[in-house]
């Protein structure tokens, strides 16, 4: 399955006028914020089970300084995805860990980084998306895909917030 040339999962490119970008605002009161409008984390990770089976994972997601940016256990329900909203810097390397049923799968990096300056490509993504699949001798494996800016790659699968996802330790 090829990720980089999916224009069928791929939205509408935007007719918004650069004038009509730039007199948007967002009023805190009324409104949440967006991805794209949180300058400061604007990069989502998800998590997506291609699997036909829901497994339970504990997820740990670090800086390149060895914070926890994520840390908590997960369920991930078959052919779904779970999605950490905002949680990636600009320019910043993270470590993806997952652990199911006690076996520590490899390490994966996501790196964010820049699509432009960010006045001129305020909106490029570089969401990550780690894919759970199993390889075949039926072992879990998990890979990770990230956005190309403009070329948005997109889960395949319906995806939710992390938080409703999250099992009690």
């Amino acid at each position: 399955m090829s990720f980089g040339d999916d224009t069928e999962n791929n939205p509408p490119i935007s007719t918004a006028t650069e004038t009509e970008t730039e007199t948007s605002t967002l009023d805190p009161e009324t409104e949440s914020s967006t991805p794209s409008q949180t300058p400061e984390r604007p990069h989502d990770l998800y998590i997506v089970n291609y699997t036909t089976t829901t497994e339970t994972a504990t997820v740990r997601v670090r800086d390149e300084n060895g914070n926890a940016v994520v840390e908590g256990q997960y369920e991930l329900p078959s052919e779904r995805g779970i999605e950490f909203e905002d949680i990636g810097a600009r320019e910043t390397e993270y470590t993806v860990e997952l652990t199911i049923d006690g076996t520590e799968l490899m390490a994966l990096t996501w790196f964010t980084a820049s699509c432009a300056a960010v006045d001129e490509a305020p909106r490029g993504s570089r969401d990550g998306y780690v894919q759970l699949r199993r390889d075949g001798s039926d072992r879990l494996q998990a890979t990770l895909a990230v956005d190309g800016c403009d070329a948005i790659i997109g889960p395949e699968y319906p995806t939710g917030p992390a938080q409703g996802f999250r099992v009690e330790e």
